[in-house]
């Protein structure tokens, strides 16, 4: 089986080999990946580019429109609201709330 380094149990799957051609299929996938050939990220987390593990995406509930965050572990912010876990406002925005940071108006 290709379980790529994450799993050391696997089981030969006729239906996935008539499908594809590759019957192995992975078993208890470990370093949170899933899939076939423990491939993929499991839900609520992203691979690392650095060093291609799979780590918790951490949105922030208050500032995050989701908890899942894009392949590169941006979390989908609020309006106003800045950071790769949107967990703090964005530069000259303030007071976050559950709709989001506030633009910080400045009159001269």
């Amino acid at each position: 089986c290709n379980c790529n380094g994450k799993s050391n149990k696997c089981y030969f799957d006729q239906d996935l080999f008539d499908r594809t051609g590759s019957g192995g299929h992975c078993l208890e996938c470990e370093d949170n990946t899933e899939g076939v050939n423990c491939e993929r990220c499991k839900i609520l987390h992203y691979r690392r580019k650095e060093d291609k593990e799979c780590v918790p995406c951490n949105c922030d509930s208050m500032g995050s429109l989701a908890a899942q965050c894009s392949e590169d572990g941006q979390c989908p912010c609020k309006p106003g609201v800045g950071t790769r876990t949107c967990s703090k406002c964005a530069p000259n925005f303030y007071d976050m709330t559950i709709q989001g940071c506030r633009y910080l108006s400045v009159y001269l």
